[in-house]
């Protein structure tokens, strides 16, 4: 379904010491290449999220849920959201809900972003050309400058990372938190850090 390729990038960035100052720092960078996106819940719970590198693959999978959703059929994207954020830790306070529909549809429907959304985050999709990706769809990852965060909001503690993405829709990158579930090795979108991926981007021209 996809094609990886992982390399190394250099970003500045500082360690929040002021006598530190800024330095360089490495950070692993992942891009998938798709021949097709998953469709539904049941063709994304094939795709094994586990290992180290599992963490950069939630984002892209978050996008093609989004890829989905439609105003007449929204519940494809919510059954592959479930997939993406309901871990076997979180149990009953799974991050999904009926609010996380609310709030997604209410994001969607915002300027029609339902159109346009997914497909701006994939390589060669720019508001001049209404975001159309080139094809096969192409999607780059990496890992956020600092150090993982730890969380004890499903009653163990876990250790969250964050991941981003730059795209010519914005100026500044966009990112989604995610977790290692101890439980299944699988990695997950954490709490409802994926709304950082609706919001509003620049409009389309076309």
């Amino acid at each position: 379904m996809f094609q990886q390729f992982m390399n190394n990038v250099v970003k500045k960035s500082s360690d929040g010491q002021a006598n530190e100052g800024i330095r360089n720092v490495t950070l692993g960078q992942k891009r998938y290449v798709f021949q097709r996106f998953p469709e539904n819940a049941n063709e994304l719970r094939q795709v094994n999220r586990g290992g180290a590198e599992g963490k950069y693959l939630v984002l892209p999978l978050m996008i093609a849920a989004f890829r989905t959703w439609t105003p007449q059929n929204p519940e494809t994207c919510y059954e592959m959201m479930k997939v993406l954020m309901n871990s076997p830790t979180a149990g009953s306070m799974a991050p999904f809900n009926n609010f996380t529909k609310d709030f997604v549809r209410a994001r969607m429907m915002q300027n029609n972003k339902w159109q346009y959304i997914a497909n701006a985050y994939l390589e060669g999709a720019t508001p001049q050309n209404g975001y159309r990706p080139n094809q096969p769809f192409a999607i780059t990852v990496r890992e956020y400058v600092y150090a993982p965060q730890t969380s004890t909001i499903y009653g163990r503690t876990l250790s969250v990372e964050k991941v981003v993405i730059e795209f010519p829709g914005a100026d500044t990158e966009r990112s989604l938190s995610v977790y290692q579930d101890p439980a299944d090795g699988q990695w997950y979108a954490f709490s409802d850090t994926y709304g950082g991926l609706l919001v509003d981007i620049k409009t389309p021209m076309r």
